[in-house]
């Protein structure tokens, strides 16, 4: 009985250490969503409708000009980037702003390469270079949607004109080199990040109830020790007694020897 008893015990300590680990897992996760978004809301809202972190850009591919045939994509493994469908997040490395880095980075651009650039009047663009013209440190890039690319009914390029040490010699502006992309994340930025209600439902409902289950649990562990500590004295009283008592009845013993 004893045995089974302390294993009870044994076995109601780990489940509390696991349940303990899964909530404070649960609360870091929380956190670290609740984080994004507050950075995303707050960062697209102050640079327009993009969001950064440490020369990384994040945008949202709103049109389906890079969407390509499977064909296409096979016939050009090269490419380091292939399709990005609507609401693909692409992570764009910022342009450098020093002259000299600026100016091998133009130099460094490649066809296959895919940028985002400002286009005169509307938003920014993220297509593909097709063509590269590079004079002394003049450098022209012609671009095309891969959807256009392969739809040969519809030829739509952007030529753009850049000098790392001068002025851009047309109207539009290279913002940077697309790295990477991700569904997953634009998933999150478009259905989640962008929404009024998230705020409300991700952040500060779990804000409350994750604040209002620390203080329960602090009322609780205060009501619990309160409790512990009544049962101790209440116990030491106890053991006083019994001591007095067993005092009372060795003196009785001895003075009924002594008689």
């Amino acid at each position: 009985m004893v045995e089974e008893a302390k294993e009870k015990k044994i076995n109601s300590v780990n489940i509390k250490k696991i349940l303990g680990i899964v909530e404070w897992v649960l609360i870091a996760i929380l956190l670290v969503f609740d984080i994004f978004v507050i950075t995303t809301r707050f960062t697209s809202r102050t640079n327009g409708d993009t969001f950064s972190f440490f020369g990384t850009q994040t945008r949202i591919v709103l049109t389906g000009s890079m969407e390509g045939s499977d064909s296409y994509y096979a016939s050009h493994p090269e490419y380091e980037i292939k399709a990005l469908p609507v609401n693909t997040a692409v992570f764009i490395q910022e342009k450098p702003k020093d002259q000299e880095k600026l100016d091998q980075f133009y130099a460094s651009l490649k066809v296959g390469d895919v940028i985002t650039f400002n286009y005169a009047g509307t938003k920014p663009v993220t297509h593909r270079i097709i063509k590269t013209i590079n004079v002394e440190h003049d450098y022209t890039f012609v671009c095309s949607g891969d959807a256009l690319i392969d739809n040969k009914s519809l030829p739509a390029t952007q030529t753009l004109t850049v000098n790392a040490y001068g002025e851009a010699k047309s109207n539009m502006q290279i913002v940077g080199k697309v790295k990477g992309s991700s569904k997953f994340v634009g998933f999150l930025v478009v259905n989640i990040a962008y929404k009024k209600w998230v705020m409300f439902v991700f952040i500060i409902l779990p804000c409350f109830l994750v604040s209002l289950y620390f203080i329960l649990s602090a009322i609780f562990a205060s009501r619990k020790e309160k409790r512990e500590q009544m049962m101790l004295e209440k116990q030491n009283e106890v053991d006083r007694l019994k001591q007095e008592l067993e005092e009372l009845k060795t003196k009785q013993m001895e003075e009924e020897k002594h008689e």
